[in-house]
């Protein structure tokens, strides 16, 4: 029989937790009795999931992927959620479909998600309804199928989801999603915030979902695996693991053991939770069998139980919540007082300065100006991460090239030039060619200032 989870277990993040407790409150009395100490952290979960939550006003219902093609067509948000620690690993949703009307001590009449939820949740426990009422898998139970209500009266108006979902691909990451959905990469912190994201935020690892590890081993063949560097290897059907080193404390019953090791095909990795540990003889015995084997050279980490982790890192398959609300806005780019901004010195070989009393040398003014519309004709397209398409210029691409015109030219530093707020126009561009040496000067018109500066680079042709 398989073990049913605890509720921490169940709902591994605070917003998941904080969502159960406001969408099931009627039955948060019982659990809190029946349950025990598996519910206390709700007293000391954080603001922004308590915010997060509190905008789940619609009916729930929990379901598995497989169920998830069940749904009703009128559902209007999910939130994807962290694996579940269970014998069988899945990834559970929530589904939020009609506002809720009835109480979870009403009779319901239930979704087809719902039903498939709960039909689910019988194939994982069958003897789950004909537990006593006042266990806590009872309530369970009791809050999936009160969060699963489909009124019959006509439900009332709601507000419109704040969030859409993106399903990840191998090539996203935050900035291109802050880019896409945003406007604007540098937004990125928005979408970490709001998924409650760690570094690196989007991974196909197991290693990183199941982080941060406490302890990590390249397999060996070995006799005697060297502590916390090196543990004997693994085979398929093995249910047990040698973790050399590691203490006690360290190998509770739920952390994770994961698994990587490169094939011909690709990656191939599992987890699987700790269900007990000797820590005399450093051998953790796991909650299921290893499915495959990992010989010499794949690694083998020790990883926080899900449960206690506030933080995740999304897979390539799964959805990830972007902002509706937050459209970007004109920042403030300079002060009014120091239009032309202040920065750390940079010199024309690219090398910071110290003042006499060891501090770093700053910019100011124009020469501050003058050096950062440098920079940016210096720069490549595409060498600034935040900024692929807007920050510098094609120069250093062009520049040397036979039959390249000074028109060609001209044009590049023109364009790189007026990506800068602080420019209004590039007058004249002046290009010189001195053996190897190529000396472009622009006159660049500023803001708030009556006459052109004049900006300076040159570039030296490769032999």
């Amino acid at each position: 029989m398989l073990a049913h989870p605890t509720p921490a277990q169940a709902f591994p993040t605070r917003a998941q937790r904080q969502a159960v407790y406001f969408a099931a409150h009627p039955v948060w009395q019982q659990w809190r009795t029946t349950g025990g100490v598996l519910w206390n952290a709700v007293s000391t979960l954080d603001s922004p999931g308590l915010v997060l939550a509190r905008q789940i006003h619609k009916a729930a219902a929990w379901v598995l992927d497989t169920a998830f093609s069940q749904a009703p067509a009128d559902v209007g948000l999910w939130l994807v959620l962290g694996p579940v620690v269970r014998a069988s690993w899945h990834q559970w949703r929530i589904v939020a479909t009609q506002p809720v009307t009835a109480t979870p001590t009403q009779t319901l009449q239930l979704s087809p998600a719902a039903q498939g939820a709960l039909q689910a949740l019988r194939q994982w426990d069958p003897v789950l309804n004909q537990r006593a009422p006042a266990s806590p898998e009872a309530a369970l139970l009791a809050v999936c199928q009160g969060l699963a209500v489909v009124p019959t009266q006509n439900p009332t108006a709601t507000t419109a989801p704040s969030v859409r979902l993106h399903t990840l691909t191998d090539q996203d990451t935050l900035l291109t999603l802050a880019s896409q959905y945003l406007g604007n990469p540098e937004l990125w912190p928005t979408i970490r915030a709001l998924n409650h994201l760690r570094s690196p935020y989007i991974s196909p690892r197991l290693w990183d979902q199941y982080g941060p590890p406490v302890a990590a081993f390249e397999l060996t063949t070995a006799t005697s695996a060297q502590p916390f560097v090196a543990a004997p290897v693994v085979n398929a059907g093995a249910t047990t693991v040698t973790l050399p080193g590691v203490p006690g404390p360290l190998a509770q019953s739920g952390t994770v053991v994961v698994l990587e090791q490169w094939t011909s095909t690709g990656r191939q990795q599992e987890a699987h939770p700790i269900q007990s540990y000797n820590p005399d003889t450093f051998v953790a015995t796991l909650t299921e069998a290893v499915t495959a084997s990992y010989g010499v050279g794949a690694l083998m980490s020790l990883n926080l139980n899900p449960a206690q982790l506030t933080t995740q890192v999304l897979a390539p398959g799964q959805s990830i919540q972007i902002p509706l609300s937050g459209q970007p806005t004109s920042a403030q780019l300079t002060d009014p007082q120091d239009p032309m901004g202040t920065d750390i010195y940079v010199d024309e070989q690219g090398f910071l300065a110290r003042t006499d009393t060891g501090d770093l040398m700053t910019a100011t003014g124009i020469q501050n100006l003058a050096g950062a519309l440098r920079r940016r004709l210096d720069s490549a397209l595409g060498t600034v991460p935040l900024h692929p398409t807007t920050y510098g210029s094609g120069l250093p691409s062009v520049v040397g090239q036979p039959m390249l015109g000074t028109h060609i030219i001209t044009g590049y530093v023109r364009t790189a030039l007026l990506q800068d707020p602080r420019v209004t126009s590039v007058p004249t561009v002046t290009v010189q060619q001195h053996g190897t040496a190529w000396i472009i000067v622009a006159q660049c018109q500023v803001r708030s200032m009556p006459s052109p500066i004049p900006v300076t680079t040159t570039f030296i042709q490769a032999a």
